[in-house]
Parts: structure tokens; C-alpha cells; sequence
């Protein structure tokens, strides 16, 4: 239901919204809902340039799936690290995607994908394009793995953006 009020713009519901989820998780002990619930919080602080609230949202996410040893415990990371992005802090973006990067586990291709997509996104804000052109054919290589065309697509406009800032036209 979050999403939905996301997508039509409705802030203060989809904040709600998961505002009882976390009371009905809450009241349960569903420790891993709960966890789940601060990272979506996140995105939605995240999109509406909230950018505190989501770092807080994302911590606390990532610290409780952290203690229950969660596979995608770094999840909430990779979106903080996009926040950082997003408000230029790009060395502290940068010291997640390279933490993300020394522990890369190569059957996780899915988040193997988002941290070489997002690590080109950051090098292209930076200008350093050649780097980012790097980063996106590896992230290319994940994504063409996971076979999810939408997500190719996107990776292949983000080199075109790193191609054109290059003024490399023919590639």
C-alpha cells in the first residue's frame, strides 16, 4: 500500500501506512518485518529528499537485519550509499561502494549488479567517466545474468550518458 501512496505522490499515507505495518510487526515481534519496513521507510524519505530521516530509516534497518544475519543485510547500505550520492557526499558513497565492492560474493548477482551500477552512477556524477563506463560493463554482465531487460536498458543509458560525456559519440 506504501508504494502506491508513493507512486501517486501521497506522502503522509505511505509514511502512515507503514507506520502500522511497523505496529502490527511490532506487535508480533516480527523482528525481520520491522527491519524491512525502516529500509522502505528510507526510500520514501529518500524520494521526497528527506535525506536524515532516511539515513536514520537505513541504519536501523541494516543494524536489525545485520543481528538476525540476513543475506541482503547490506541492502539498506547500498540505498544509504545512494542517498549520499544524491546530496553529493560522494566519499561517503564512495566508502560504502568499496566496502560493498572488497566483499563481493559472485552468486549474489542481483546486489552484485546495484553496487556496479551505482558505483558508475557516482563516478559519472564525478565526471570521471571512464571509470563509470568500467563500472557499467560490470554491472552489465550481472544484469545480463539476472536476464531482466528493463535493467539492461537502464545500464546501457547510463554508458550512453558516460559515452557522451566523453564526446564518444561512435561507441
Amino acid at each position: 500500500l506504501s508504494q502506491f501512496y508513493t507512486h501517486m505522490q501521497l506522502f503522509d499515507q505511505a509514511i502512515k501506512s507503514l507506520q502500522t505495518s511497523m505496529e502490527i510487526a511490532s506487535s508480533r515481534s516480527d523482528t525481520l518485518s520491522i527491519g524491512w519496513i525502516y529500509n522502505s521507510m528510507g526510500n520514501i524519505y529518500s524520494d521526497y529528499d528527506f535525506y536524515d530521516l532516511a539515513t536514520e530509516s537505513y541504519l536501523k534497518s541494516n543494524e536489525i537485519l545485520k543481528s538476525l544475519r540476513h543475506i541482503n543485510a547490506d541492502y539498506p547500505l547500498i540505498n544509504l550509499a545512494s542517498v549520499y550520492r544524491d546530496q553529493l557526499k560522494f566519499a561517503e558513497a564512495e566508502s560504502l561502494y568499496v566496502d560493498f565492492l572488497s566483499r563481493l560474493d559472485p552468486e549474489q548477482i542481483p546486489r552484485n549488479s546495484v553496487i556496479f551500477n551505482n558505483m558508475g552512477l557516482l563516478r559519472l556524477e564525478q565526471k570521471r567517466y571512464r571509470e563509470s563506463i568500467e563500472f557499467f560493463v560490470q554491472a552489465l554482465a550481472f544484469k545480463y545474468r539476472q536476464g531482466k531487460p528493463l535493467h539492461i536498458a537502464n545500464t546501457y543509458n547510463n554508458l550512453t550518458q558516460a559515452y557522451t560525456g566523453l564526446e564518444d559519440f561512435e561507441e
